[in-house]
């Protein structure tokens, strides 16, 4: 929930003048391996965090706009915002850290710019937010999203790059990606369902799994088969793993063609290919949790469920 503060513009700058400068010097002073390490908290690496606070301005200028102008807000959810999310982390993983330097910068000075443009009224005026189920105004919308989500954000990355750059037994690290290899390309492109009794936790835990999904090692066999099941030659390709002590993240290309129901959409016999990036704790051999990230909307454009954007 947004803070309920009243906050002048002035006073805004100043907090996001400082937040920005932090930052700056954060990416600047990075390692390359303090870069790709994956952050607990967002599932991203470290850059492709700093990026999305990078790029966070976009949205909230364009709501304070709607807010100034007394237009009502988009009816955002968390789900839009999670999808959202999982499409920029997909789709920037080689971000550098130049490239983030160089977005902070200016889009800090749009910020800035913008903010000066804008009076006590302006910055008092209000709407109802769907996104946090409450009215909100201009200036605490800027605080929530540039400031104070920007400030998790980034109190999440320096915790993941000043960690040892691995935890717990580090002999067990490609053995742990081997697993997960197993997992992807024996379990689920080659539907060899008898593995997973070897390699996954009978009370393995999938984090994102959809309504109905059976719990447990037989809701993976049940995906498995309704994946198939409605997406004919569905393949995942293995495009990079990271492992950090119990954790394995892995950067997927999902490829196939949409050939049965699947996911309430009758079958459009188009083909589709997207990205997707996979959180497994492996403990002791098998696979114990899942956290699933997927480019759902861009499925669902490549398949004709969904108009593409234009």
């Amino acid at each position: 929930m947004p803070s309920t503060t009243t906050v002048s513009a002035e006073s805004l700058a100043d907090s996001f003048n400082a937040r920005n400068t932090d930052l700056l010097e954060f990416v600047q002073g990075c390692s390359d391996d303090g870069w790709r390490k994956v952050t607990a908290a967002e599932g991203w690496p470290v850059g492709v965090t700093a990026r999305h606070i990078a790029v966070a301005h976009y949205p909230v200028i364009e709501w304070v706009q709607m807010l100034v102008q007394g237009d009502p807000l988009p009816p955002v959810t968390m789900d839009t915002i999670d999808q959202i999310n999982a499409q920029h982390a997909a789709a920037h993983q080689d971000c550098t850290q130049d490239e983030v330097v160089e977005l902070l910068r200016a889009n800090h000075a749009k910020v800035v710019a913008y903010l000066a443009t804008l009076d006590d009224a302006d910055l008092g005026r209000q709407g109802y937010l769907k996104l946090f189920e409450t009215d909100i105004s201009a200036a605490q919308l800027f605080s929530a999203v540039l400031i104070d989500s920007a400030a998790k954000h980034f109190s999440s990355m320096k915790e993941t790059v000043q960690q040892g750059v691995f935890e717990g037994d580090t002999a067990m690290l490609p053995e742990n990606k081997a697993i997960l290899r197993r997992f992807f390309e024996e379990i689920f492109n080659q539907q060899k369902i008898s593995v997973a009794d070897e390699i996954v936790a009978e009370n393995y835990v999938n984090h994102n799994a959809a309504p109905g999904e059976l719990p447990g090692r037989e809701g993976l066999k049940q995906l498995v088969a309704y994946l198939h099941a409605g997406n004919e030659g569905i393949t995942f390709t293995i495009e990079d793993q990271v492992a950090e002590g119990e954790k394995v993240v892995t950067r997927l290309t999902l490829t196939g063609t949409h050939t049965g129901e699947f996911a309430g959409i009758p079958a459009t016999g188009e083909s589709f290919s997207f990205e997707a990036m996979n959180i497994h704790r492996v403990v002791d051999g098998r696979v114990h949790e899942a956290w699933i990230q997927w480019d759902a909307l861009g499925w669902m454009q490549q398949i004709g469920a969904i108009p593409s954007q234009a």
